[in-house]
């Protein structure tokens, strides 16, 4: 029974161990003297006492830490717990306990109870618990959710933030919730904003506006947060501080008369205490590097805590004296910290060029099976990920990549007994091959197994296994897809030029020429594959349109050139030499090889399969058997004997040539069973004897007996010799295409005639030189695929599996099982080591935010080897990533196991939306109607509702505006409800409708956002200008504008262009194209008047004046184009500055534990090549929207676009223009 290791372990090389201090017999060791002794004796007496008392376990990465009223104790969110301590640290207390996440506790005002969000109940909710323990109580129903940011002064009611139906984006509002969960919610202002906090008379709210992510360190640009304050009872809003670098998480002192924030002083937050009338600023902390993380203050005004870096810290105020709050915990684990997994998908595979074994990564290690039996076997068991496995040819050898120690290598793996292949094997012996700071991939043999190729980086190279002599093939600063010639003197490849286009080249690896661009073309040219026979290089290529086709070449001319009658006379005449000779039994030569047997000099080595007769438990019909066998010098035999019952291997053996009969030893699981027999001509037979009884035997050999297709070495290679007639090659280019597909994952057949690949419709292949359609296989190829020695079998992945595939395209997939016990936090420290090193070696500035990057990794790296959830690995990472001061960064863990909760299969219900919004004016009876959103249920014929309609009833009950309309709409979500209305008639009427939910609706107000807006600017300029509003920079963007040019364009003299609110995307260029297309000519037709024919142009073009309106949430590619529009002086910009948050992006997957965003090429002004990343495009004309006004349909950056276009139409009008001429008017 073959065992799996129980511990995670890294991996041990045959590396010699460090030599510890070895005491000399009689005497002290010279390290340790007595009095060292005596105090080492006494600290486990300390450590053994602490341990009978209960182990107390520091606690770091706390959230969300608030005091209690009084500044004795604080609250904060722990591993999805909600936890209290004493303010001067100490054992912590559970209050909480479910799978769900609960986190932002609030101390009631008077102390006794504690206010916290929980998604136990499938949405974010708001729960109370008394403040030292008990029962929870939902208070709040809309699963819209609820953010918890205080209770009100009086202890009645709760500040939240919520997303409703006020706006399409940035729809945070700030409420009054009621703790009884019955109350309408009562909106402060109709304003975004975040972190609010009431005066202590309720009466005033501080808040603030826009700010980046709060871990990321140094931001200067316009999403910098703001603090506002806001006056309930006169709706006034005053900015208080908007310093270069943010203010964030105001506070109020206790008498209202002061407040405290921050901002980066001395490049890190620090907390400020500044007077609300006089303004007068004091500093409070002085931290650099590491600054104040979420501050909150006790209500009597005595303690703020916060969060700084990974631990609690309390400021006294009235001594200013900083504290660091140190926690523990002392009982039973809250999480796992090793995880028992079962992973049956690989992610990676490899066989050996028999077939018969293949190696694989599946949980991140490294294992090896049989494809018979199919029970994997661990070659490795480390924190950090295998990758890349590849058997050496003569299958004694195992190359792979390997994560282990926090460094990418090459490694080998070799069995401890070599006498007996992997998979029988249980101890291994490891080697590394390379041990440097490079980080390698993408292993592959070549030169007939003597060396291995890989990517270094963006580099290819190779190595010589022999001597482990390293040699750079291609250097490169992007990664080149490659494929080496058959006779190892030419690689050919695929990289980008600076331009970012993708080219062919080859190259030979002498250098004796310079590398030659074979595909010379300004569309991607990709993955290149050399024929088995040197003959031909197929890639990809997008040259045809947008489809991607196949791109062949014969590399020499006269190959080329030579005709099908050629080609068949050739044959003839080779026929014809044979003539006289018996032809009879000369087997017909195929493009792949023969499955016949053949005559056999060794007439044992090989995999015999037949049957196996004897006692039970033996049938008696009998059983299947398989030896596998190999013939060594002076007739001694080795290999392995397979049934069902078991098992075993050939302890000695030996063949008498004279006779034909061969005698075996087995071992089976320390059994010796003994086997006779006969082999002649392919078929064997004998008998066996052993502890269960006697019996009998025969088999027959599997394909031929020659020892070179066996066991033991592969088949030679006949000798290829690559010949390329570079003259011409590029005419030489022929296309292969598949209609409606792009093909790709080419492959060629081991003979070098025939080519696979995968299109968008299946697999196919196509011969050559005369198949000039390809052929639909069934199957798929597996990934990353490798020839096995027969010719006819790939070997590789496919659907998560080692899979072989038959020329046919006939798939056998090798289904496994493997088991792993993970030790979470050595897996954390591993994951984040790689994304430190994606970080290191491909972020876009190699500066890497002007950080110390290696000390980076020491400060965060010794905090994630601590995390025991991903939760707290993710936020680590995060932390990490903020040192970059970057855009584009992100780091999201995938989903992990969680406990079974009761009722999780069930439905969860929904609070539904009608799609009407109520007039917030209205005191009763019911709710009046004051909008419909388009698209909605309530504007549909069959539920229709019309502005002004008050509803009475919700399925009975009757309602009004002071009572929380969840109450009544929240439940299934596909079911219909009953509205009582009455009209603006005074008619009574029911509506049965089917609600929506607000996710929608929000949606919808987008669409209801740009008619407003478009007919504003339709009222503001008469009619003389349009607008258009660019959501996003994808495809479907593109579409809509060009669209959009032609219906909202056509008969104005002006185009508003707004990209506000724009994320991003890749689409500047196609818009440019339709605003910057050069006018050369004008045309008219008789009787028709100026104009130019469209169909001549990519796009509907816009040649008139236009103006561009952006904000601080214009990114990336909108904020490429607002600076285009500027740098080509295609027209004026008006609004806000933009995010300055400009790189182009990708990602990469980490260990399978998560994905991280990596940004990679920077954008550079034109004019004075400075970087767009934290320089946003500056507006020639600046106007900030103050809080509420776009809501409430007041848009003063539109009312300036208005302003500055129509300028710019009376210019452009005054113009003069060419006066047509036709030719017979000429003098």
């Amino acid at each position: 029974m073959r065992r799996f290791a129980q511990t995670r372990s890294r991996i041990e090389s045959t590396d010699p161990p460090l030599v510890a201090c070895r005491p000399i017999p009689g005497r002290p060791c010279p390290h340790l003297s007595l009095d060292s002794r005596s105090v080492m004796l006494r600290a486990v007496l300390v450590l053994l006492l602490a341990g009978a008392l209960g182990a107390q376990t520091p606690i770091k990465l706390v959230n969300d830490a608030t005091p209690s009223p009084d500044g004795k104790r604080i609250a904060f969110s722990w591993r999805g717990d909600i936890w209290t301590a004493s303010i001067l640290g100490g054992d912590v207390t559970r209050l909480t306990s479910h799978p769900g996440d609960d986190s932002w506790p609030a101390w009631s005002p008077d102390g006794r109870q504690l206010a916290f969000v929980s998604s136990r109940s499938g949405s974010r909710q708001i729960n109370v618990i008394d403040a030292w323990g008990g029962a929870t109580r939902q208070v709040t129903l809309n699963t819209d959710g609820y953010g918890l940011l205080d209770w009100t002064p009086d202890g009645k009611g709760l500040l939240v933030r919520a997303n409703r139906d006020h706006w399409w984006r940035s729809a945070g509002r700030f409420y009054l919730q009621s703790t009884d969960g019955t109350q309408a919610p009562e909106l402060l202002f109709n304003g975004y904003g975040a972190n609010g906090r009431l005066s202590p008379d309720g009466r005033r709210l501080l808040f603030t506006r826009e700010g980046t992510g709060a871990w990321r360190k140094r931001y200067r640009g316009a999403q910098e947060s703001q603090v506002w304050l806001f006056e309930r009872a006169s709706g006034a809003f005053t900015q208080l501080q908007g310093n270069e670098g943010g203010s964030r998480w105001p506070m109020w002192g206790p008498n209202g008369d002061s407040y405290y924030y921050c901002c980066p002083e001395g490049g890190a937050w620090n907390i400020i205490r500044c007077g609300v009338v006089t303004d007068e600023r004091t500093q409070l902390t002085k931290f650099s590097g590491d600054g104040v993380m979420f501050p909150r203050i006790s209500r009597d005004g005595s303690i703020i805590v916060f969060r700084r870096i990974f631990d609690l810290w309390r400021l006294d105020i009235a001594t200013e004296r900083l504290t660091r709050i140190d926690l523990t915990y002392s009982g039973d684990p809250t999480v796992e910290t090793v995880r028992r997994t079962q992973t049956t998908r690989a992610t990676g595979a490899a066989f050996t060029g028999d077939g018969r074994e293949t190696a694989f990564t599946a949980g991140g290690d490294l294992w090896v099976m049989d494809t018979e039996l199919k029970e994997p076997v661990r070659i490795t068991a480390t924190p950090e990920e295998e990758s890349s496995p590849v058997f050496s040819s003569d299958y004694k050898t195992l190359y792979f990549i390997s994560d282990a120690g926090g460094r990418t290598d090459i490694w080998s793996a070799k069995p401890k007994d070599e006498k007996l292949p992997f998979w029988r094997n249980t101890g291994f012996t490891l080697a590394k091959l390379t041990d440097d700071e490079g980080v390698e991939s993408g292993l592959r043999l070549w030169d007939d197994g003597k060396r291995i190729a890989f990517h270094d980086g963006f580099d290819v190279r190779s190595m010589e296994l022999a001597t482990k002599k390293e040699r750079t093939l291609i250097t490169s600063w992007n990664q080149p897809d490659y494929d080496l010639s058959p006779d190892g003197k030419w690689i050919t490849y695929s990289v980008q030029d600076d331009d970012y286009n993708h080219d062919v080249w080859i190259k030979p690896l002498d250098e004796s020429r310079p590398p030659f661009n074979l595909s010379v073309h300004p569309d991607n040219d990709r993955s290149p594959r050399w024929s088995a026979d040197g003959s031909m290089i197929a890639f990809t290529g997008r040259r045809w349109g947008r489809e991607t086709d196949i791109v062949h070449v014969t590399l020499e001319k006269e190959k080329d050139e030579e005709t099908d009658r050629q080609r068949r006379l050739e044959k003839a005449l080779k026929k014809m030499k044979g003539r006289g000779k018996k032809t009879s039994d000369t087997p017909k030569k195929t493009d792949e090889p023969s499955t016949a047997p053949k005559a056999a000099a060794d007439p044992v080595t090989g995999n015999w399969r037949g049957n196996a007769t004897g006692p039970p438990p033996i049938p008696a019909s009998g059983i299947p058997m398989q030896l596998q066998v190999k013939l060594g010098p002076g007739g001694a035999v080795t290999g392995a004997f397979v049934t069902p019952l078991g098992t075993g291997t050939i302890t000695s053996g030996t063949f008498d040539k004279s006779t034909g009969k061969v005698s075996l030893v087995i071992d089976a699981d320390g059994e010796e069973v003994k086997i006779e027999g006969m082999f002649e001509n392919g078929s064997a037979s004998g008998t066996w004897s052993g502890p269960m009884g006697k019996g009998t035997w025969s088999a027959k050999r599997e394909g031929g007996g020659d020892s070179n297709a066996s066991i033991g070495k592969p088949k030679k290679k006949e000798k290829v010799n690559v010949v390329i007639d570079f003259e011409g090659l590029r005419d030489r280019l022929k296309r292969i295409s598949v209609a409606n597909s792009t093909e790709r994952n080419l492959r060629w057949s081991a003979s070098g005639r025939k080519l696979y690949f995968s299109g968008t419709g299946g697999t196919f292949s196509v011969e050559f030189p005369n198949q000039t359609s390809p052929s639909k296989l069934t199957g798929s190829l597996p990934s990353n695929g490798a020839w096995l020695e027969d010719g006819r079998t790939i070997g590789g992945l496919s659907g998560g599996r080692p899979a072989t595939v038959s020329s046919s395209g006939k798939a056998t997939t090798y289904p496994f099982t493997v088991r792993q016990e993970v030790d979470l936090k050595a897996h954390h420290a591993a994951v984040f080591d790689e994304a430190w090193r994606i970080m290191r070696d491909r972020f876009y500035d190699e500066r890497l935010g002007n950080r110390d990057w290696n000390a980076i990794r020491t400060t965060y790296g010794e905090m994630a080897a601590q995390c025991v959830s991903a939760n707290e690995m993710s936020q680590v990472v995060t932390m990490m990533l903020g040192e970059l001061n970057g855009s584009h960064l992100g780091f999201r863990a995938n989903p992990t196991p969680t406990s079974p909760r009761a009722g999780a299969h069930q439905w969860t219900p929904v609070t539904g939306h009608l799609g009407a919004r109520f007039d917030p004016a209205h005191d009763g009876p019911g709710l009046r109607v004051s909008d419909v959103v388009k698209g909605t249920p309530a504007s549909r014929d069959d539920s229709r509702l019309h502005p002004g309609d008050v509803i009475l009833k919700i399925d009975g009950h009757v309602v009004d505006p002071s009572m929380e309309i969840a109450t009544v709409l929240t439940g299934r979500r596909d079911r219909e409800v009953r509205l009582d209305v009455k009209g603006t008639d005074g008619k009574p009427r029911q509506v049965t409708i089917r609600p929506t939910t607000s996710s929608t609706v929000r949606g919808l107000l987008y669409e209801k956002w740009i008619e407003d807006t478009r007919a504003l600017v339709h009222r503001l300029s008469g009619g003389k200008l349009g607008y258009v509003h660019i959501r996003g920079m994808g495809q479907n963007n593109l579409v809509r504008f060009d669209a959009e040019l032609y219906r909202i364009g056509h008969g104005k003299d002006g185009l508003v262009i707004d990209v506000r609110e724009n994320g991003g995307g890749s689409i500047t260029d196609h818009l440019l194209t339709c605003l910057c297309q050069p006018a050369h000519a004008i045309t008219r037709s008789r009787g028709g008047a100026e104009g130019y024919p469209h169909d001549r142009r990519i796009y509907a073009s816009w040649q008139k004046p236009i103006v561009v309106l952006c904000n601080q949430n214009s990114f990336s590619n909108a904020e490429i184009f607002s600076h285009a529009v500027k740098t080509l002086k295609r027209g004026q910009v008006v609004g806000v500055p933009t995010a300055g948050g400009v790189i182009s992006t990708g990602g990469s997957t980490v260990m399978n534990a998560g994905f991280i965003r990596l940004p990679t090429r920077g954008w550079y002004t034109l004019n004075d090549g400075e970087d767009m990343e934290l320089h946003g495009a500056e507006p020639h004309h600046i106007l900030w929207p103050r809080p509420g006004e776009l809501p409430a349909g007041r848009d003063r950056q539109v009312e300036k676009a208005v302003e500055v276009l129509l300028d710019d139409v009376r210019q452009w009008k005054a113009q003069p223009r060419p006066k047509l001429r036709k030719a017979t008017e000429r003098k």
